[in-house]
C-alpha cells in the first residue's frame, strides 16, 4: 500500500518498468567520452608527428635541389626507406650532413615511417627529378610530392 512517503532505496523502479535510469544513461555517455578522448588524442599525436617530419622531408629534398644547382657537376639525391633517409652524391653518402644532423642519413621521429615512394629522388643541375612526379607517403597520410621537370616541392 503507497503511504505517499519514500520508503526503501531510492534507486528501485515501480513494478513493471524495464530501461534505464537517466543516471545510468548519463554514466554510460561519460565513459564513451572518456575512451573517445583517449583514442583520439593517441591517434591525433601519430598524425601530428607525421606531418612535422614531412615539413622536415620538405625543407631537406629542397636544401638537395639546391645542392644540385650549386654543385652542378654532381649528382645529388635523396634516398628514402623504412623510418630513414640519405644525402647522396653521385651515388654514394654525401660529406655534407644533412641540416640540423652530423650526418647525411637522417632517421624519422619514433612511429613515423615512409610507407610509400620508397627509393631515390635524383635532382639533376638543373633541380630536376626527371619529367615523372615522385610521391613519398609518410604513416598513409602525409603526402610530399616533388613536381616532375621543375622540382617544385609544395
Amino acid at each position: 500500500m503507497y503511504s505517499g512517503g519514500r520508503s526503501g532505496s531510492a534507486s528501485r523502479r515501480p513494478e513493471g518498468r524495464l530501461g534505464f535510469t537517466m543516471i545510468e544513461a548519463m554514466l554510460v555517455l561519460i565513459v564513451l567520452a572518456v575512451l573517445t578522448a583517449v583514442v583520439v588524442s593517441r591517434h591525433s599525436g601519430r598524425q601530428t608527428a607525421a606531418w612535422a617530419e614531412a615539413e622536415i622531408v620538405k625543407s631537406h629534398l629542397r636544401y638537395v635541389q639546391a645542392l644540385a644547382t650549386a654543385y652542378n657537376t654532381s649528382e645529388w639525391s635523396v634516398l628514402f626507406g623504412g623510418n630513414s633517409y640519405s644525402l647522396l652524391q653521385n651515388g654514394n653518402p654525401s660529406p655534407i650532413p644533412i641540416p640540423g644532423s652530423a650526418s647525411p642519413v637522417r632517421n624519422l621521429t619514433d612511429g613515423v615511417t615512409i610507407t610509400s615512394g620508397a627509393g631515390a629522388i635524383t635532382f639533376d643541375e638543373n633541380g630536376s627529378p626527371g619529367d615523372a612526379d615522385r610521391t613519398i607517403v609518410l604513416n598513409g597520410i602525409c603526402s610530399i610530392r616533388v613536381t616532375g621537370g621543375t622540382g617544385l616541392v609544395p
